[in-house]
């Protein structure tokens, strides 16, 4: 089942929250979790987590809708719908996804949710990342795990070898190992551990990773066939 994004929508005036509301429901990507005629009841829905998009008024009694951006947890996005274009400018300082004038057309309202949902996989995408420090040439360098093709047991020293460059590194291979999370890793030898999604051929001679052919044992053959299988 496809994620849907949790939405939300604020106007004082019920006519335009109607229109929102009926708007989000239409949507197969989003779910509409409440519709509020103020951004005090808003923020008791929003507090409890799991709202993805606010849709909001700007100018309503109490908190409008600037105020209630400049409070909204980190991974909640806005998008802007007003009936004064004078609020553009407040509306991007305050990061706002999108502003859109009344009366909202769906065609509009259809490619801000669009954007809204770009931010929100890439926030999401960004938070899954883990990375590897490592010591190497007298500096501290922090890998994002997903650049690294492989690592190769060299001597006294580890070869970490990325997308980019490769880098030596006096550790051993089992504590880099613990370093890794285990889910995108696995030692395919006993000199060598890959990343499990960089794995797409196995030969008689080994995994095929870029340029390289690195040997695997036999007893870890099988499961090498069935990560990429799952890849």
């Amino acid at each position: 089942m496809n994620y849907k994004y949790k939405c939300i929508a604020i106007d004082d005036e019920p006519l335009a929250l109607s229109l929102i509301e009926t708007y989000i429901k239409k949507t197969p990507e989003l779910e509409f979790a409440g519709a509020y005629s103020n951004a005090m009841q808003a923020m008791e829905k929003i507090s409890t987590g799991g709202v993805d998009i606010v849709f909001s008024d700007i100018q309503m009694p109490g908190i409008n809708g600037i105020e209630l951006a400049k409070i909204l947890p980190e991974h909640t996005y806005v998008i802007f719908i007003t009936a004064y274009q004078d609020y553009a400018l407040d509306g991007f300082k305050v990061n706002a996804v999108d502003y859109l004038l009344k009366p909202v057309q769906y065609v509009d309202f259809r490619k801000a949710t669009f954007k809204a949902a770009r931010y929100i996989n890439s926030t999401q995408l960004a938070s899954k990342k883990t990375y590897l420090t490592i010591r190497s040439n007298y500096q501290i360098i922090k890998l994002d795990t997903a650049d690294i093709l492989y690592i190769e047991a060299a001597k006294d020293y580890m070869r970490v070898v990325t997308t980019q460059k490769e880098y030596l590194t006096l550790v051993t291979l089992k504590q880099l190992i613990k370093s890794l999370p285990d889910t995108e890793f696995v030692k395919v030898h006993r000199s060598f551990v890959v990343n499990r999604r960089r794995i797409k051929i196995l030969t008689t001679e080994g995994i095929v990773i870029g340029n390289r052919t690195i040997p695997v044992s036999d007893s870890m053959r099988g499961h090498i066939l069935n990560v990429i299988s799952n890849n």
